[in-house]
């Protein structure tokens, strides 16, 4: 093999490793975008009148919240903040994107959120448009553990989305905030057995 064949030889494996080197997953790849609907009026475990459908529910630990910038939108203040993703409860595929086993949830809805980095949290998403959406203040409720009552609770609830199958919960909901919105899907239940 001559010179130049062992230098083009060369060039190219070092083409071909440093191309294949750059495949690896890069952090952008890692990181789950999710679209903020802030003008949704319910959000959290129990939304709207008779409750809505969950596109993915997880539970994870807050790895960044960065300040406000209000200057982003003109119809909410954008406050862009990262989870990490620690225990997947509930995945449903939605029509246009998909959840790629990516380890970080990212989005620009912590304006109202009361936490801090490394508060444990339990987060709801929904489908809008086709895709992964998060609405309102409660769709991230901070938790003391993942093995907090509340997790067992949504647990139980999502395998049929019946709320009579948690109605003897009302205090643990309550200690969460989420009281008078479970009560509201509970009576709709009831309305609709009737």
């Amino acid at each position: 093999m001559g010179i130049p064949l062992k230098i083009f030889t060369f060039i190219t494996f070092s083409v071909l490793l440093f191309s294949c080197a750059n495949r690896k997953k890069t952090p952008s790849s890692d990181i789950f975008e999710v679209s903020y609907t802030y003008w949704q009026s319910g959000s959290g475990p129990f939304p709207g009148l008779c409750g809505g459908d969950f596109s993915m529910i997880f539970t994870g630990t807050v790895k960044s919240i960065d300040a406000p910038d209000p200057s982003i939108h003109n119809l909410y203040i954008s406050k862009k903040g990262q989870i990490t993703i620690e225990n997947i409860l509930f995945l449903r595929k939605t029509k246009k994107s998909n959840y790629l086993n990516q380890n970080i949830f990212q989005s620009d809805c912590f304006s109202s959120f009361k936490g801090k980095v490394n508060d444990k949290v339990l987060v709801f998403l929904y489908e809008y448009e086709g895709k992964y959406s998060i609405a309102g203040d409660k769709s991230i409720i901070i938790i003391p553990s993942y093995e907090d009552n509340l997790v067992s609770v949504i647990n139980k609830y999502i395998k049929t989305l019946d709320p009579i199958d948690i109605k003897d919960e009302i205090l643990t909901l309550a200690k969460y905030g989420l009281g008078d919105d479970f009560k509201r899907i509970l009576q709709c239940r009831q309305s609709r057995q009737n």
